[in-house]
């Protein structure tokens, strides 16, 4: 497996977790790590706008930890599915079920 599919699937636990967290009014935090230079599954995924959009997903991440709300996760939610509908749609479906 990948180093990005690595990273994917340890999001998909933060978010997993942060949702049951907000859900269950404890603090929430993501603390997601930069990710866009990590080796992909194949270079086909290797597309433009791969690096704007993980940061654009580690500013929402960032504003969620500092004002975690459903609204804020929502934001976060939000950035993963654009970015995966352009650049890798197979995880659409997984995302979805993240939504809060």
């Amino acid at each position: 497996m990948s180093e990005m599919a690595n990273a994917m699937r340890e999001m998909v636990t933060q978010l997993e977790q942060a949702r049951s967290d907000l859900k269950a009014d404890k603090t929430a935090q993501l603390n997601f790590k930069s990710f866009h230079h990590y080796k992909l599954t194949d270079e086909s995924f290797n597309k433009p706008g791969l690096e704007s959009m993980s940061q654009f997903l580690l500013t929402q991440s960032k504003t969620f930890d500092k004002n975690p709300t459903a609204e804020s996760y929502k934001n976060v939610i939000i950035s993963c599915q654009s970015c995966h509908i352009y650049l890798c749609p197979g995880p659409l479906e997984l995302i979805n079920t993240l939504n809060y």
